[in-house]
């Protein structure tokens, strides 16, 4: 087999010395998913936060999905034994958190983003405006010359 042969095959490799984070994916599994038009993230199993991404239409990674992460599924601190893209994401006190690789359609990561931002501006423009929570305070202080800078 020629060199050209076998290197059409073949996955772009990291080399071992290379940088890459933990929960980094490769450049061709990130633009697969943008071309396929989702969006993903890590998101950590606690306090209901997966029950909360699937009612949110978020949907699990799978080891296809994302080979440069999920081929090795078992063996970097996975508990699950199914098809889900997981990883251990802190050991820090007590009993370790697993993350999972998880998709949206981007239509809909685009409108939740949105949504958040409409929810960030109304605080903060009842904050700028002297009215924490869009309220009145009585007795507020508000020093005299005072001019908003945001």
């Amino acid at each position: 087999m020629s060199k050209p042969e076998r290197e059409e095959g073949r996955r772009k490799r990291v080399p071992m010395g290379g940088r890459r984070a933990k929960l980094q994916l490769s450049d061709e599994d990130t633009q697969n998913f943008k071309d396929n038009g989702w969006t993903v993230r890590w998101i950590s199993d606690i306090d209901g936060r997966i029950q909360q991404a699937q009612a949110g239409s978020w949907e699990f990674c799978t080891r296809d999905e994302a080979p440069s992460i999920g081929q090795f599924n078992v063996t970097k601190g996975s508990k699950a034994l199914n098809d889900r893209v997981s990883m251990t994401v802190s050991k820090g006190g007590g009993e370790p958190i697993t993350g999972y690789l998880m998709k949206i359609l981007t239509e809909y990561y685009v409108e939740d983003q949105a949504a958040k931002e409409k929810a960030n501006t109304a605080f903060d423009d009842a904050l700028n405006s002297g009215q924490p929570g869009g309220n009145v305070v009585e007795n507020q202080y508000v020093p005299q010359g005072h001019v908003n800078r945001v």
